[in-house]
């Protein structure tokens, strides 16, 4: 009787084990996945900085090419 107890109450925490290792492996994808939109959103901010930092230092030439026109 008591090994079937014991062997019970191991099995039991063995699933328990088991369940959780599982749920974590699930939530590893969803924080790679995550991590993973995280960095392209940096990238396009990066990216829309680039473009801002670059009409900014083309802003003056431009002036002087309407003015050049007119």
């Amino acid at each position: 009787k008591h090994c079937r107890d014991f062997s019970k109450i191991l099995s039991n925490d063995f699933e328990k084990i088991q369940s959780v290792y599982l749920s974590l492996n699930e939530k590893e994808e969803y924080l790679n996945l995550a991590i993973e939109k995280i960095d392209e959103f940096k990238n396009k901010l990066e990216d829309i900085k680039q473009m801002q930092d670059l009409y900014e230092i083309l802003q003056p030439l431009r002036t002087q090419f309407e003015l050049n026109l007119a």
